[in-house]
């Protein structure tokens, strides 16, 4: 949990819904083609106590996701916080200094 990888990319859904929320983004590789990624936190109620709600991401939204990798080489992420467009920076855990 120590390695943290960054990500930008564009969402396309946002469940924020019980009993993690789940958001699925659009990455672009090095080769110009997407990967299609996967990113979880922890339940809406933790992540509406660090300033998440239903409306926070849309689709088509730019962001960047910063968490811990799935180490099964899948596009899975544990997120640790997201960074929108205009600078705000949301952390997914209320409990992380630094993040």
């Amino acid at each position: 949990m120590k390695n943290m990888t960054t990500l930008k990319g564009t969402v396309t859904g946002f469940d924020f819904g019980n009993p993690h929320v789940w958001m699925y983004v659009d990455i672009r590789d090095d080769q110009g083609g997407i990967q299609k990624w996967t990113a979880g936190g922890p339940s809406p109620s933790r992540m509406a106590n660090t300033g998440w709600s239903k409306d926070t991401l849309h689709a088509g939204d730019e962001i960047t996701l910063v968490g811990n990798r799935s180490t099964d080489g899948t596009y899975k992420l544990r997120l640790s916080k997201v960074v929108l467009s205009n600078g705000r920076q949301l952390i997914c855990y209320g409990n992380q200094a630094g993040a």
